[in-house]
């Protein structure tokens, strides 16, 4: 299967079906692409990110607009557009950028935004440690209904490390978890003297291999459209046009028109020694 989605959380928008292991298998290899797309300024305009893995694959796109669209739907404050967007983004990485891979954790608010419930119910009214077990459908459509995007992720919410990861297991309630995921062992992570954890010995990693980077060919004339390339083209035709036109009818006149388009030198020497 192939889609596509105008989100970088294709849970928190679309649900059950939409979360990462849902879409592709986390646990073989993904060829992941990225593109960058200019409008005719120059500017970058979309992002387009795709998954790849033995016929299986989906991408997010990322667009100003589809931000914008975003915000609006989670009733959110637009960040992005407020420090420039996309062309905000695009300088940047003309100045070069270092890609950089890192695994943190959040212990303050539990990374319950990245994967669970992450709801404001001060202006929602959709309180989390009310609806801590996350069963499906149900429970994403009924909290659709006061706080859209409450659910990031299909991952029960727990309000704080302490009493969930640092020193337990936790087994998910969600029945598409994977077997090999659905339980989460303590992260054994210490608890420092200012009240924070530090999860930095705790073995885990990923593997990342055969990076590549093909650059687009640089053609500016590529970065105007076909429009305003057909528009100039129509009105140097018809600069070029009206001077000859012009040259050809100073030409074909000239005395006649009571200046000629050739000024005779010869002459006026000859009216000067005349008049002399």
């Amino acid at each position: 299967f192939a889609s596509r989605f105008d989100d970088t959380n294709l849970f928190r928008r679309h649900g059950p079906g939409h979360a990462f292991f849902e879409l592709i298998d986390t646990q073989k290899p993904i060829k992941v692409r990225t593109q960058f797309f200019a409008d005719d300024m120059g500017l970058l305009a979309r992002i387009l990110q795709t998954y790849e893995q033995s016929g299986r694959s989906f991408s997010m796109n990322i667009t100003d607009a589809g931000v914008a669209d975003q915000k609006r739907t989670f009733g959110e404050a637009n960040v992005f557009a407020a420090v420039g967007g996309l062309a905000q983004m695009g300088s940047a990485l003309e100045k070069g950028m270092v890609l950089t891979l890192a695994i943190w954790s959040d212990a303050g608010a539990n990374m319950n935004w990245l994967d669970s419930c992450a709801s404001n119910a001060t202006k929602s009214g959709y309180e989390c440690a009310n609806h801590t077990n996350f069963t499906g459908e149900s429970d994403f459509r009924e909290a659709w209904k006061q706080a859209p995007g409450a659910w990031r992720g299909p991952v029960d919410y727990y309000p704080d490390f302490a009493s969930s990861f640092a020193n337990r297991s936790v087994r998910f309630t969600y029945p598409s978890i994977p077997e090999w995921m659905v339980e989460q062992g303590p992260f054994q992570c210490s608890l420092g003297a200012d009240s924070k954890y530090d999860c930095s010995k705790v073995p885990y990693g990923f593997a990342v291999s055969d990076i590549k980077v093909s650059p687009l060919e640089h053609l500016p004339v590529e970065r105007v459209s076909w429009f305003t390339r057909l528009l100039i083209g129509v009105v140097g035709i018809a600069l070029a046009l009206a001077a000859a036109v012009f040259v050809g009818y100073r030409v074909w006149c000239g005395e006649k028109c009571g200046k000629p388009l050739l000024h005779d030198s010869s002459t006026d020497v000859s009216d000067d020694s005349s008049a002399e």
